[in-house]
C-alpha cells in the first residue's frame, strides 16, 4: 500500500506529556496534484491556530512543540515545520489522566466504506473531562467538537481542507462530518514504557 498519492499532504502534531512523545497525524488536500509549498505553510498555520484557540482541550502537563507538513504526492516530498510559541501548554489544571486515556472523533465523508472515514484521538484528557469511569462529561464533548470544528475551518479558509487519505485506494476524500464519542478509549501503547 503506497504511503504516497496526489493532492496528499500529510500533517502532524508533535507534544510531550509528562516526558511522553505524543503525535497526532491527519491530512489535507491541495488544490492541485502536488502541494505548494505556500499549501504546507498554510496547513501548518491553521492547525496552530485551531490548536492555540483551544487549549482547554488538553492537561497542562502536556506541552506542544511543532506542527509539519509534508507533501506526500511523491516519494520523499519537502516538508514544512513550524514552532508552536515556546511553552505552549494545555490549559486544564485538574489531575491529568493516565497517557493511554484518550476520546475518539470519527470523521466521515460523503462516501461509505472503511476507506473513506478516518478517526482522530484527543490525549492529555483531566479528571474534570470525565462524567462517571467510562464516559467523557457534556462540558469536554462541547470542547472537543469546537476544536474539531475550529480546526476544520481553519483548513478550509486556508485552501487546504482536512481529508482521509486511504492508503488502499490511493485517494484523499474531504470530511464533511464527525461525531465525537462519548465512551473513552484506552490507547495502551501510550502508556509509559508501550512507545508513542
Amino acid at each position: 500500500m503506497p504511503n504516497f498519492a496526489p493532492s496528499v499532504i500529510e500533517v502532524v502534531l508533535h507534544a510531550q506529556q509528562e516526558g511522553s512523545e505524543r503525535l497526532h497525524v491527519m491530512h489535507t488536500r491541495a488544490a492541485g496534484s502536488v502541494p505548494t509549498p505556500a499549501e504546507l505553510q498554510a496547513t501548518v498555520d491553521a492547525y496552530i491556530a485551531a490548536v492555540l484557540n483551544s487549549l482547554g482541550v488538553w492537561s497542562d502537563t502536556v506541552e506542544f512543540f511543532t506542527v509539519k507538513a509534508t507533501d506526500r504526492s511523491v516519494i520523499n516530498g519537502p516538508s514544512y515545520e513550524a514552532p508552536f510559541p515556546a511553552g505552549t501548554v494545555g490549559a486544564s489544571s485538574y489531575q491529568p489522566l493516565p497517557g493511554n486515556v484518550s476520546l475518539a472523533v470519527t470523521l466521515l465523508t460523503i462516501f461509505g466504506g472503511r476507506s473513506h472515514k478516518g478517526r482522530a484521538y484527543m490525549f492529555g484528557l483531566t479528571a474534570n473531562h470525565l462524567q462517571g469511569p467510562s464516559r467523557v462529561s457534556i462540558g469536554y464533548i462541547s470542547l472537543v467538537t469546537i476544536f474539531i470544528g475550529n480546526l476544520i475551518g481553519e483548513l478550509q479558509s486556508a485552501g487546504v481542507p482536512l481529508g482521509i487519505f486511504s492508503r488502499v485506494l490511493g485517494t484523499i476524500s474531504l470530511v464533511s462530518a464527525f461525531s465525537v464519542n462519548r465512551d473513552v478509549d484506552s490507547q495502551r501503547r501510550r502508556l509509559i514504557g508501550r512507545g508513542r
